[in-house]
């Protein structure tokens, strides 16, 4: 039977409810494969597995098997993770579920690895783990998928996926994502620093639990025996971002644990492998195949080494990923075009216990069956069938030379001899690979668990001449025309953001691994050369370098950190570094910039600040501030003009006004005069004989604000005006050596209506195009004051100043400015979250009158005017008092019913001050 009916049946029978699949397994008569859900447990084995039912009972509400999968699309990788340790949807039979998230796409089709998304793209068939270890004299290993991609019965799991999310506005938000366990972090810094532990992590994060002990009707293929389980459980949680530096990304990380106790047979696993298998099967799915080649017998495979550092392009990092693309990206003509293949996919890991090393190892599915061996290996010459077999393809410690050198003798440095046909393998087949960590140096004890990271990495434009040949003799030609730029891109980065390199998190004094000789220059003076360096670039976190061939991991107890580049931290009020001051109809906010404008990235080690942002909102959610104003440094790109390219470029260098008249040798020169891009040698920046301009590197808005008017005659003026952001004064500190300047700002706003607002400064930073990290801007309502226009409690306590009420009278309905009949709802003085009655109707309960000029506490009665007390309000009230000097009735009495109209009095109350009475009037 060919495998690609197989596939066929797969595909048929896995979408079936539980009970139609094993009806139609039976129909099958079994031929191929085991049943799933109607199997019984094998009873007698030497490592005795659990029955069905007590894997059940040993289960929450004795849950059924569970197939969850979800799919990831807030990046480039559309990729869909499953509950029961299987990648990808196997060509729509493992379709994904959208549940109850209303932001997921409803695509009409089912992609299994799409990249880019939306492009239809796919670059997986299906791809699950295999886990393997010593125990007693026996090789077991339990798998998601064998390595002829037929799903096996091994791993399963009695819980749905669980999804959680730090973005706020996600249905899955999780508010322990922005809790402050807020651990003071490890720092000789003036400055304190924190490390937050967030529960979820990324904007996309869902978690599986899953586990192979119990046994269904798999079987080894090589020894006829039932499977026998190692005991493990595994938790896995894969993470996903939209931002542009981890859109070409989703990270796995998986806490594997050895829980042969519960099975009442308690023993170690020794030699401890895990391994990704991957059938890539590399194709659109919407344009046909080019050739008539099948998209899935055309792919190639390889191994990654190294690349150069983002940050220091002089040295090199290890980066050991496994990868796959297809064999010419299948071009239209002499071109991509965007639905074509022409990216590459890998699989990079990033953390494992200390190893003993790793492997990759690839081979072909199709006639002829083979793969790369060392002599006298022992390694399978195709499929790797058996646990005995797939447990030493993961533990044989070898990186197989990429599939395009198939053709190529390597006999003399150990390998086995190509086979007949050995070009056509290397142009591309139907090729699957599995990379693995292993195996472990330390046993993996019953109780203990270990944790193993991987990374799914896209990269795009590996293909870069849509007609180049392939030569079967020339490899390194035809790999010298692709690109793994992209790759090594993402690659990097999935290592930076699951450890921050350079960052000691867990306190015990080893930061990571940093490249010493960066970014050097050679100076050479009549009586000495000498050379200068950057500072030491870090590349690696307080985990230690990541798992690689002929790099074990080390024994570093650092922590991953999940977490990307941040941008300046804004100015907090808690540390007082934001206030406002509150005047009727007036908000002065000032703050300092000593935190957002002296802390250092991480990532880059540079202070980077660059300018600040005002929101204004009604709420205190990201979503519903609007921009007010916004304040920055004078600073500027410089963009030349490159011949032999035909366009402009810029090395991404930030220049101040300073730094440029420097260059230009004019103290007076004014690069707004070279603004736009123009070829003509009377218009542009002569630099060095080429053209240049320079432009913003954000708004340059400082204090003053030029506004570029046209006259009604048609002439072009600048006018000056003052921003509302103005700096007021600069100081001066000293950290680490370093001299920095940082101001004081302000901002006064006028003619504000008198209901509360929320303020919130944002700090932002310059970026880093060399990394491929635009600016960064901390969180809209991260740092923010409430305020009400009005005079606070303190200047009403100290002025004696009188109670007031407003609305008084409070009508119901009145006639506004416009003559149109309104209410105080519609005009948003009312129950601000429903947005005057665009967002919910008006109820009882939203209804306000408003007493001002209150000090920090007090006690509002309110009376009929027969004396019978109505509502008594407690100032502060946490429904009640919006500010510290204003509290408001719901117009509610104390039995919970709306008033009527009519003329009610009220007495207000406060230590140390004379009780003030005043008349309120309703008309409903």
């Amino acid at each position: 039977m060919s495998h690609r009916f197989v596939r066929v049946v797969l595909t048929l029978v896995v979408g079936l409810s539980p009970w139609r699949h094993c009806i139609a397994l039976l129909l099958l008569g079994l031929m191929f494969l085991p049943g799933r859900v109607c199997a019984r447990a094998l009873e007698n084995a030497p490592i005795r597995p659990i029955s069905d039912a007590e894997a059940l009972g040993r289960n929450a509400a004795n849950a059924p098997i569970v197939f969850s999968n979800r799919l990831h699309y807030v990046g480039q990788n559309w990729l869909v993770v499953t509950s029961y340790g299987i990648l990808g949807t196997e060509s729509g039979g493992n379709s994904f579920t959208c549940d109850e998230d209303p932001n997921c796409p409803e695509l009409g089709y089912y992609p299994s690895w799409e990249f880019p998304a939306g492009t239809r793209a796919d670059y997986l068939f299906k791809g699950g783990y295999w886990f393997g270890g010593i125990v007693g004299n026996d090789t077991l290993v339990s798998t998601a998928i064998s390595g002829g991609s037929v799903q096996s019965d091994e791993l399963n799991s009695f819980a749905p996926i669980k999804v959680a999310s730090t973005r706020r506005s996600s249905p899955f938000y999780d508010p322990g994502s922005m809790d402050s366990l807020l651990l003071e972090h490890c720092s000789t810094d003036s400055l304190k620093k924190y490390y937050y532990y967030l529960n979820a992590r990324a904007d996309q994060q869902y978690y599986a639990k899953f586990s192979d002990t119990l046994v269904l009707n798999a079987t080894d293929e090589v020894e006829g025996r039932r499977h026998r389980p190692l005991g493990l459980e595994v938790s896995q949680t894969s993470y996903a971002w939209p931002d542009s530096f981890a859109q070409q990304f989703v990270i796995v990380e998986l806490w594997i644990k050895n829980i042969s106790g519960d099975m009442g047979n308690p023993h170690a696993i020794s030699n401890f492998v895990m391994g990704v298998f991957m059938d890539y099967d590399i194709l659109n799915k919407i344009a046909p195949a080019a050739g008539g080649v099948a998209g899935y017998d055309d792919d190639i495979s390889g191994y990654l080494s190294s690349g150069a550092n983002l940050l220091c392009p002089d040295a090199v990092d290890p980066l050991n990923v496994a990868w796959a693309a297809d064999n010419d990206g299948d071009p239209s003509g002499d071109k991509f075009p965007s639905s074509s293949t022409h990216g590459i996919v890998g699989i990079r890991f990033l953390r494992s216990p200390a190893t003993k090393g790793m492997s990759f190892n690839w081979w072909t599915l199709s006639d002829p069956q083979w793969g790369p061996a060392k002599l006298g290996s022992g390694d399978p010459v195709g499929i790797p069938d058996g646990d005995r077999r797939r447990y030493y393809l993961m533990a044989n410690r070898t990186i197989d030379y990429g599939q395009v050198y198939s053709a190529i003798d390597f006999s003399s440095d150990g390998w086995r001899k190509p086979p007949g046909g050995a070009c056509g393998i290397a142009d591309g087949l139907d090729t699957r690979q599995v990379t693995a960590v292993g195996p472990l140096e330390d046993d993996l004890l019953p109780g203990d668990s270990i944790r193993i990271a991987f990374a799914l990495l896209g990269g795009n434009n590996f293909h870069t001449d849509p007609l180049q040949t392939f030569v079967c003799k020339d490899p390194d030609g035809f790999l010298a025309k692709k690109d793994f730029g992209q790759l090594s891109f993402a690659a990097q980065w999935a290592s930076w953001i699951y450890d921050t390199p350079g960052f000691d998190t867990d306190c015990d004094g080893y930061a990571g691994e940093f490249h010493d000789d960066c970014n050097c220059k050679r100076i050479v003076k009549p009586d000495t050369i000498y050379t200068i360096c950057s500072d030491p670039i870090p590349f690696v976190g307080d985990m230690g370098p990541a798992p690689g061939p002929q790099q074990t991991a080390t024994r570093h107890e650092g922590l991953p950190d999940l977490q990307g580049p941040e941008a300046p931290p804004c100015p907090s009020p808690s540390a007082q570094e934001l206030t406002a001051e509150t005047r009727p109809s007036q908000v002065i906010l000032r703050w300092s910039g000593k935190s957002s404008e002296t802390t250092k990235d991480h990532l880059s080690r540079r202070y980077d600040f660059e300018g600040y942002r005002v929101y204004v909102g009604r709420e205190n959610s990201p979503d519903r501030y609007s921009l007010l104003a916004s304040w920055d440094k004078e600073d500027y790109k410089q963009f030349i003009y490159d011949i032999r390219q035909g366009m402009w470029t810029t090395n991404g260098n930030v220049l101040s006004l300073g730094d440029i008249r420097r260059m230009t040798g004019d103290s007076q020169f004014d690069p707004k005069r070279f603004s736009r891009p123009s070829l003509d040698p009377g218009s542009c920046y002569q630099d060095s004989g080429r053209c240049s301009y320079f432009e913003p590197q954000a708004e340059n808005f400082g204090d003053t604000l030029y506004v570029t008017d046209v006259t009604p005659s048609g002439d072009t003026v600048i006018q000056k005006i003052a921003n509302l952001i103005q700096r007021v004064s600069l100081d001066t500190i000293v950290i680490q050596g370093d001299t920095l300047t940082y101001g004081e700002f302000q901002l006064t706003v006028d003619k504000l209506p008198t209901y509360q607002q929320y303020f919130s400064v944002t700090a932002f930073d310059v970026g880093d195009p060399v990394v491929g990290l635009p600016p960064l801007e901390s969180p809209r309502g991260g740092c923010y004051q409430a305020v009400v226009p009005i005079y606070s409690a303190d200047v009403a306590r100290d002025s004696g100043l009188k109670v007031s009420v407003f609305p008084n009278p409070y009508k119901i309905s009145f006639r506004g400015s416009d003559g149109r009949m309104t209410s105080y709802f519609e005009q948003g003085y009312e129950a601000p979250e429903k947005e005057g009655g665009r967002n919910g109707a008006v109820t009882e309960m939203d209804r306000r009158i408003n007493f001002i000029n209150l000090p920090e506490k007090a006690t509002i009665n309110i009376y009929t005017l027969d004396g019978d007390l109505v509502r008594t309000i407690e100032h502060p009230d946490k429904v009640l008092s919006s500010y510290s000097s204003m509290a408001s009735w719901d117009l509610v009495s104390r039995n919970l019913q709306a008033v009527v109209s009519g003329i009610y009095l009220y007495r207000v109350d406060a230590p140390g001050r004379p009780s003030q009475v005043g008349k309120i009037v309703i008309i409903k």
